[in-house]
């Protein structure tokens, strides 16, 4: 159990630390931020004109495309297309291929050569290896990456994703981590 005596934290993280890490890099802010940022619209239009040159899309899908293409969200994008299935022909095929494509493009831009440059998630977990008056008592990621998993690896080593939380006994030495990969991407990224 945490010491009584620190003030008990919790994490919440977003993208904004690894969109923030992508554009520090001095060869990224040379670039385009279209070309690598990590925000759902930079995500979705790089998607949509992917998926427009992509034959797997039959003719009917690209009319679908057409009206992503005016979408700001790939993420919404696709939930809708899935709720609203009974619409489509075969949702599946759309829907699946969607969330391949998101996956591919998080991974280009989420190479290892510029994770391992990335310094913010490692600076909080050292900050908290040497502070005497606060423990870490849970991490909640909301993240398709794997920057967090990352970091946390080399602080407490392979990461407690607490499956079985609240039966499990608490791990005083790692901190439990929940990796919501929200509904668009049912794996982890590696």
């Amino acid at each position: 159990m945490a010491d009584p005596e620190k003030q008990k934290i919790a994490y919440l993280f977003g993208a904004g630390a690894t969109s923030a890490e992508l554009l520090a890099l001095p060869t990224e802010a040379e670039d385009n931020n279209d070309k690598v940022g990590l925000s759902v619209g930079d995500v979705t239009r790089r998607v949509i004109m992917k998926a427009k040159t992509d034959e797997s899309f039959l003719k009917n899908d690209r009319i679908l495309l057409e009206r992503a293409a005016d979408s700001s969200n790939i993420e919404l994008f696709i939930s809708l297309i899935e709720t609203n299935h009974y619409a489509f022909d075969d949702v599946s095929v759309i829907v699946d291929r969607l969330k391949e494509l998101v996956e591919e493009d998080i991974k280009s831009i989420l190479t290892k050569e510029r994770t391992d440059k990335f310094i913010l998630h490692k600076a909080l977990f050292e900050l908290h290896k040497y502070n005497e008056k606060e423990t870490v008592v849970g991490l909640i990621s909301l993240n398709y990456d794997t920057v967090l998993d990352e970091a946390y690896k080399l602080y407490y080593g392979e990461p407690n994703y607490s499956f079985s939380f609240p039966d499990e006994k608490p791990d005083e030495a790692r901190p439990p981590y929940l990796s919501f990969m929200g509904p668009l991407i049912g794996m982890r990224l590696r």
